[in-house]
């Protein structure tokens, strides 16, 4: 074997780097999400689940609009109004059910249980998988390793 050269001791450190990156990326990622359940937890003490909903959504509106705002101005955000304006009406439509489900979610944490609950909401991602196989031809050609990948994330 041949010693690499200088560009491509380069290349795989970058790409050693980046997968580690992406490694601690899903972990938080994980983190995040299980975190994100916590305030749901407050219905066990009194509090509506209207009102965590309400938080909840409040907190999801400001970090999508906000975040982008602070670090890119508030031009961009225009700029993709402005760019695909026609996705204003399915963007409000996908809040207003996401921020349904979402308070359907707490009722149903505060009745069955998180262990139950928590399960039950996410098989939307088969749900998914489902919907892109069926009407939109994902996964038709796919090799053995992305169907693995599909059954092993399932």
């Amino acid at each position: 074997m041949q010693p690499l050269s200088s560009a491509e001791a380069q290349s795989a450190s970058r790409s050693k780097k980046l997968q580690l990156l992406g490694i601690l990326s899903g972990f938080t990622a994980g983190a995040w999400l299980g975190a994100a359940e916590a305030p749901t937890k407050l219905v066990s003490i009194g509090i509506s689940p209207i009102a965590i909903s309400l938080i909840m959504v409040i907190g999801v509106f400001l970090a999508r609009w906000s975040l982008p705002a602070l670090l890119l101005g508030t031009s961009s955000v225009r700029a993709d109004v402005r760019r695909a304006p026609h996705l204003m009406i399915w963007a409000v439509l996908a809040g207003g059910l996401w921020a349904v489900a979402n308070t359907l979610t707490i009722f149903a944490i505060r009745d069955i249980g998180l262990s139950i609950a928590f399960p039950l909401w996410n098989s939307n991602s088969l749900l998914g998988i489902f919907w892109g196989f069926l009407f939109f031809n994902e996964l038709r050609q796919a090799g053995w390793r992305r169907w693995t990948g599909v059954l092993g994330g399932a």
